[in-house]
């Protein structure tokens, strides 16, 4: 029974590393500065083209950072960040790794698109979406 013990401890604490080896490498998408600049212009686009699709006529919106800071904390984002960032740094965060998910071919434009229209365009909900997905497909 110690030996089984010592397995359950030893697997726990591999799952914990891997975990933190995990939440490390998003940490370092999260904060590029020059992901989160490309981001903010791809997540534009992407909302814009989603409310045209709904309205029936091009428009063209800025994404708010209160959207993206609330995005953040529903999605765990936010705890991977240092303590004391400043609101638009958390929105940058969703940014970046929103685009190195298109970037590195693991989520395409169209299922973002289709992700809004599931959530009947509902920027929140559906950028949270879209999140969690990009997470699950880093790993």
């Amino acid at each position: 029974m110690g030996n089984l013990m010592d397995i359950n401890s030893k697997n726990q604490k591999l799952r914990i590393r891997i975990n933190l080896k995990e939440s490390q490498a998003i940490r370092e998408i999260i904060l590029d500065k020059g992901l989160s600049r490309l981001g903010d212009s791809y997540l534009n686009l992407l909302y814009s083209l989603a409310l045209s699709e709904a309205e029936g006529k091009p428009t063209g919106v800025r994404v708010k950072d209160s959207i993206l800071v609330k995005v953040a904390k529903a999605t765990g984002i936010r705890s991977i960040l240092p303590n004391r960032i400043q609101g638009g740094r958390v929105a940058d965060s969703i940014e970046a790794l929103i685009a190195y998910t298109w970037l590195k071919g693991l989520m395409k434009f169209d299922e973002m698109v289709n992700i809004f229209r599931n959530k009947y365009y509902d920027p929140t909900d559906s950028f949270k979406e879209i999140v969690n997905e990009a997470i699950k497909r880093l790993k």
